[in-house]
């Protein structure tokens, strides 16, 4: 999550620690508020100008900024103008899903440098998947010259904790997200490259910047071609200590999976691994009476409302395809009540849709960009 740069500063007992400090000072104002001059920096940052001037000095030597240009100032005085060296580098966030691809690139500011996304709408084996993120990277590679410095990857399988590996549990619905992108990908990625799964990014991007704005404690949970779920308590997204923390599909009752409950309805892509969402879609706008649209929203209700007894979350924010469907939602609200141990429990919908999960990947690369040119700075 972004944090704010004085909470990230190294510890000042050194004069280069001192100095680290007030570089990173100057450095963050450009990049949150663009081009300004020494004058301006040292006023807004607290700096003299003389410490302003070295800062200046020191972070255009390491190459991190460079003159953009000239001010007029009062009585023909002209001030140089700073900016963000543009060739330094860029964060990088990959989105795979059932069907879909996406590449985004960033500058330090957030500003985007490169998008890329293709979409079959269906799922896809390893060798198709393969086949188009080497599309998707061809042209990246080609429009993106600048440094890839850290790279989110978000991907709709359970990440483990403690490393990279990606985990496959029992009938996933993902074929298409049991291996590791950044093995085949990113090799040339001159800082970390984290992998995780799609919903706890989404979760990550909800809190910072979509409806769970400074909301401490929520469940999220992705209504699609597979179910899940992230929950985040103290502001932070929990995995677990394997990694698989908000599998919810796996809940069991008398020993079977609400996936295998729900796969059961019969309303399923082929293969039957998978849930058909634009079958799910039409049977809430179309034939809402149905009954297996009421056993479908009992079941997850059910599932739900449980995750929420043992978590207590101020909020359960509901996202993916289904989601668009205003009945369903309307719906699922109405089943959830009786399931919540605390009824006034918010049930909201995402704002960030199917961007979260890229969304997430990026805050993530962006600010794990940031630390490590702090992390090498003048070493």
């Amino acid at each position: 999550m972004t944090r704010s740069p004085h909470s990230l500063a190294p510890a000042a007992s050194t004069p280069q620690a001192l100095a680290t400090v007030t570089d990173r000072r100057f450095f963050e104002h450009l990049r949150r508020n663009g081009p300004s001059s020494r004058a301006a920096i040292a006023a807004a940052a607290g700096l003299s100008k003389p410490t302003a001037s070295e800062a200046a000095t020191r972070l255009t030597e390491a190459g991190l900024i460079s003159e953009t240009g000239q001010s007029a100032g009062p009585r023909g005085r002209t001030a140089a103008i700073y900016d963000i060296a543009p060739g330094y580098g860029h964060a990088l966030a990959v989105a795979v899903a059932t069907g879909r691809a996406q590449l985004r690139a960033t500058d330090l500011r957030g500003s985007v440098v490169g998008d890329y996304q293709v979409s079959s709408g269906t799922p896809q084996t390893r060798d198709q998947l393969e086949f188009a993120l080497s599309g998707l990277f061809a042209e990246y590679r080609r429009d993106v010259s600048t440094p890839c410095l850290a790279a989110g990857i978000s991907q709709a399988n359970p990440v483990e904790a403690a490393g990279q590996a990606v985990l496959s549990l029992p009938n996933a619905p993902f074929p298409e997200g049991q291996w590791n992108l950044s093995e085949r990908f990113l090799g040339d990625c001159r800082g970390p490259v984290r992998v995780d799964n799609d919903v706890n990014w989404a979760a990550l991007a909800e809190r910072e910047s979509g409806a769970m704005r400074g909301v401490e404690d929520f469940l999220m949970v992705y209504v699609g071609a597979g179910i899940g779920a992230s929950l985040v308590m103290g502001g932070e997204v929990r995995r677990g200590s394997h990694g698989i923390a908000g599998e919810i599909a796996y809940l069991r009752q008398n020993g079977r999976t609400l996936m295998e409950r729900l796969l059961d309805l019969g309303i399923t892509t082929a293969g039957g691994l998978s849930l058909d969402m634009d079958r799910y879609r039409g049977l809430f706008t179309e034939h809402p009476d149905v009954a297996a649209a009421d056993d479908f929203l009992e079941l997850l209700g059910e599932a739900i409302g449980n995750t929420a007894t043992l978590s207590d979350p101020a909020a359960v924010v509901l996202s993916g395809p289904l989601v668009d469907c205003p009945a369903f939602v309307d719906r699922l609200r109405v089943t959830l009540v009786p399931h919540l141990l605390d009824p006034s429990t918010l049930v909201t919908v995402s704002d960030l849709g199917t961007e979260g999960p890229l969304a997430g990947a990026l805050l993530h690369a962006r600010d794990a960009a940031v630390e490590g040119i702090w992390a090498e700075y003048r070493r």
